[in-house]
């Protein structure tokens, strides 16, 4: 690399080129002003004639100087942009003896634009290698927990060895885990460093990040103009057949609008939808009304033409409509159908179908809800658990039936003939309360209205492992809902009535509502994330560019720790978890609730943008088309004295003076 200052030539033969142009002038020169005069075109009248025309005294004929400094331009102008000249506009003012240190923002919200923030760091390594001075490059997404690698000072060949493996992760930056190792390169310099900031653009951990860098020397940030700042994917709402999304963006200059696309797990396009950015808007929604047919092969949203792994979002069978089944009692009274009560509370959120126990079995469901109401005949029990065993979640609810025949081989443990009763009324003694969920119970967390009362409910046969099965139970321990699971399926029993006959718990609203909702999200091995009481191993991971890939083996099981904290890095990547039966999906908006802009930056700090130093280094170009006008104008004007010397001799009058062509 040689370089002049500001200006660097990217081409490796440079100073050969140069020299050679510049050596050569002052010949060039001379012989341009020896040029022999053209030969002077005559009639041929005579013998005489001819040597009276040749007897004239021939001098060599001189260009002007105007015309020799036009013809050396267009040399040196195409010997200049041979070099490949570069303007380094950030280096003016800078300090040109220390070593450069480059930080970069290597986060997901940089993989969009990544090619851009690489030809920055290849412009400061062209800087540096002209200057001579050393470098350093500070990535700042760790590449391992608990990453605290130390940076060396490095030669500019070493440098750019070290910015060809350098990648985008798909996790966010960790720009506090990188202030100790800047502390301490800064220690160890006997001059004060550049520093150059590559900026996502988002606030985050960086404010005492930057003021680590303004304590080692003179800081200049790059962030906007030259790239499309980053855009974040997360889910609101899923019911009632649509699907709302919110796409935020950390700056709201600017109207804006983006296309975003739900595909399935092969990738096809399911549904479009735009998303509309007012001026001074930072987040939209979009609404995706799902066709029932499309609901369960949702698997992804992303946003067009923008490869990141915040402009994607990961579905999984919990943000799935779910169809469920309720087997029709036949009832005419429908306060005292327990049927009823369940539609009202899982027909918000699922996709619904009641009828026959026949008609129902035809269909592709998650779960079939049966109430005590319902006779089973005997083809129909084996039908049912044959469907269980399968995958499939039957949700039962006791009552007298049952009671009266304890001797089921649908239900998930062995139960005790009669029912038991509380001796609570619906709101009144402190008997028949439910006790607090269990932590691992999929009905962990949910709030338990003080007015609900249970009367009366069905007890289970005592046995070894009957707390395994317990998902509530009763303030005095008497088991509220069991479950079982049997081959790929589950059957729950929950042991009091659907209706109002033997509890309140239909009216409870909310909890009833969330009860049933953590059943059918269950169902087919489904986990809330909140609910997570297990590890899950790795399935899947993005990549920096929203690209699915096979999990490496660093990666490790997500546990509710990890989720609870908001941990995401090198071991704990956005992509699936689980298995086969239970997934979730793991998505950069499960950390990074909101994007906000990096502002409020201190004075004495240079902020400039990507954009400057693309737009402006196209010199070798600029210098050639000028050089060729150059050329074109110096042949124009040798064409025309041409013409001119033509004309004079064909019209027999004697040549140019000396000088004057």
């Amino acid at each position: 690399m040689f370089g002049v200052g500001p200006v660097d030539f990217g081409a490796g033969f440079a100073p050969m080129l140069l020299g050679a142009a510049g050596a050569s002038l002052p010949m060039l020169w001379w012989l341009l002003s020896s040029i022999p005069p053209k030969p002077t075109k005559i009639s041929f009248p005579g013998f005489r004639l001819m040597f009276e025309a040749l007897a004239k005294h021939q001098k060599p004929l001189t260009m002007p100087k105007w015309q020799k400094a036009l013809c050396l331009s267009a040399i040196m102008g195409v010997a200049i942009a041979g070099a490949d000249p570069q303007i380094n506009h950030n280096q003016y003012g800078a300090n040109t003896t220390g070593p450069l240190v480059i930080t970069v923002d290597n986060g997901w919200a940089s993989a969009a634009n990544w090619d851009a923030r690489k030809r920055q760091i290849e412009l400061l390594l062209n800087a540096a290698e002209s200057q001579g001075r050393q470098v350093v490059i500070v990535p700042t997404a760790t590449a391992a927990p608990g990453d605290d690698q130390t940076f060396s000072i490095m030669d500019v060949s070493e440098a750019r060895s070290v910015l060809m493996e350098l990648e985008p992760k798909p996790w966010p930056v960790n720009r506090d885990a990188r202030i100790t190792a800047l502390r301490d390169l800064r220690s160890g310099m006997q001059q004060t460093p550049s520093v150059f900031w590559l900026s996502n653009g988002l606030a985050g951990d960086g404010t005492a990040f930057l003021q680590t860098l303004q304590d080692m020397g003179p800081v200049t940030i790059f962030q906007g103009d030259g790239v499309t700042q980053p855009h974040l994917l997360s889910l609101v709402d899923n019911a009632d057949g649509k699907m709302i999304v919110k796409v935020q963006r950390p700056s709201g200059s600017g109207e804006e609008t983006l296309t975003l696309t739900a595909s399935n797990e092969a990738g096809r396009p399911l549904v479009q939808g735009e998303a509309v950015f007012a001026d001074g808007e930072t987040e939209t929604q979009v609404t995706f009304n799902i066709p029932p047919e499309l609901r369960k092969e949702l698997a992804r949203v992303s946003i067009n033409g923008e490869d990141t792994a915040g402009a994607t979002l990961l579905l999984d069978e919990n943000w799935q409509i779910r169809s469920v089944g309720v087997i029709d009692t036949g009832s005419t009274e429908p306060l005292r159908d327990g049927a009823n009560f369940v539609q009202q509370a899982v027909e918000p959120f699922t996709d619904l179908h009641r009828g026959s126990i026949e008609a129902i079995m035809k269909l592709p469901l998650s779960v079939i809800v049966a109430t005590d109401e319902v006779s089973l005949l005997e083809g129909e029990r084996t039908q049912l658990k044959e469907w269980v065993e399968k995958g499939g979640t039957l949700l039962r609810f006791a009552g007298p039936r049952l009671a009266a025949n304890p001797n089921d081989n649908l239900v998930p443990v062995e139960l005790r003939q009669g029912q038991k009763s509380t001796a609570g009324s619906l709101a009144g003694s402190g008997q028949g309360k439910i006790a607090d969920f269990e932590a691992s119970s999929p009905f962990h967390g949910l709030a338990i209205p003080d007015n609900v009362r249970v009367k009366q409910l069905v007890l289970p046969q005592p046995s070894a492992d009957l707390d395994d099965h317990i998902w509530a139970r009763m303030d005095d321990g008497t088991p509220l809902v069991t479950a079982k699971k049997q081959g790929d399926g589950w059957v729950i029993l929950v042991h009091t009535t659907a209706n109002m006959e033997w509890s309140n718990l239909p009216l409870s609203g909310e909890l009833f509502l969330k009860m049933m909702r953590a059943v059918v999200s269950h169902s087919q091995g489904l986990v809330q994330q909140d609910q997570l009481n297990k590890s899950l191993p790795p399935m899947t991971t993005l990549d920096a560019r929203g690209r699915l890939t096979t999990a490496s083996r660093d990666v490790q099981a997500l546990t509710s720790e990890v989720l609870s904290t908001g941990k995401m890095d090198a071991v704990h990547p956005p992509g699936y978890y689980g298995d086969e039966t239970t997934r979730l999906a793991y998505n950069i908006s499960n950390v990074v609730p909101n994007l906000e802009p990096l502002e409020d930056i201190p004075g004495g700090v240079v902020v400039t943008s990507y954009k400057q130093d693309d737009d402006n280094n196209n010199y070798a170009t600029l210098l050639l088309v000028l050089a060729i006008t150059a050329l074109m104008a110096d042949l124009a004007v040798r064409s025309r004295q041409d013409g001119k010397l033509s004309l004079r001799a064909n019209s027999g009058r004697d040549g140019p003076e000396p000088g004057t062509g």
